[in-house]
């Protein structure tokens, strides 16, 4: 399968221009990946149209650090997932087929939703710098590795979670790489009966991610099953409390 992909220098040519004003020539900028036949993107405009209505909820400009900004991408998530499951496997692994996602067709959806009024967003939030930054990347990966089967609602895990827990502890390092840890992990500090209110604070939220990261080195957790993997983490979030705990007495 083939598809579309854009570098790192032409895509920040693309915004370089767009912030002077300027027309840039996109499709001579954009390159291809694989063989055969072009993928289908034809999701493309079903997805924005989507994305729109979720984004009229919201307000017109977005501040930094507004928790506006992780409320929407809890709400767009599961629509970002179900526009794009059946694109190739082999564009979805790829950081260059998120870049050009992001500055060719979303790019107004990414300054919307991190830039300050009338600029441009921060080059990660393109996959420019960091790639994992990648706004639509973001969202996919976020309601792929939270998707649940065997729930009535398999995307009921993805409405949890801020933005720090997300993109700096799930996403960002390799615990996002288990599926089964991830479910888990939001399972235990999203309890049913915690009616969305997280169960640790700031810091042992952020210990108890240090604590699987660094067990992570040592630790097949694609092994786990959930019974498993349940009792990692509360035991790794007693620990990561007993800790704190002990430094402020």
């Amino acid at each position: 399968m083939k598809y579309p992909m854009l570098e790192r220098a032409p895509a920040q040519e693309i915004l370089r221009l767009r912030a002077t004003g300027e027309t840039p020539d996109v499709d001579s900028m954009i390159g291809y990946r694989g063989d055969g036949q072009l993928i289908n993107d034809s999701f493309i405009g079903d997805l924005r149209k989507d994305l729109v209505k979720i984004r009229k909820k919201f307000p017109a400009q977005l501040l930094a650090r507004d928790a506006q900004g992780g409320k929407f991408e809890a709400e767009a998530s599961p629509v970002a997932h179900r526009h794009m499951r059946n694109v190739s496997g082999a564009a979805l692994a790829d950081a260059d087929f998120w870049r050009w996602l992001a500055v060719v067709h979303f790019s107004d959806l990414v300054d919307w939703r991190h830039a300050p009024a009338k600029a441009q967003a921060h080059p990660n939030n393109y996959g420019i710098g960091n790639a994992r930054r990648n706004l639509l990347y973001r969202m996919y990966i976020r309601a792929e590795v939270a998707y649940d089967a065997g729930a009535s609602d398999p995307y009921h895990l993805v409405q949890f979670g801020d933005k720090d827990l997300w993109e700096s502890h799930i996403i960002a390092v390799k615990i996002g790489n288990s599926r089964t840890i991830v479910r888990s992990l939001i399972s235990y500090l999203y309890p049913p009966a915690s009616k969305g209110k997280c169960r640790l604070s700031t810091k042992e939220v952020r210990a108890l991610a240090s604590r699987l990261t660094r067990l992570r080195a040592n630790v097949v957790f694609e092994m786990f099953e959930a019974k498993e993997a349940s009792a990692v983490i509360a035991r790794e979030a007693e620990r990561a409390r007993a800790v704190l705990a002990s430094a402020n007495a």
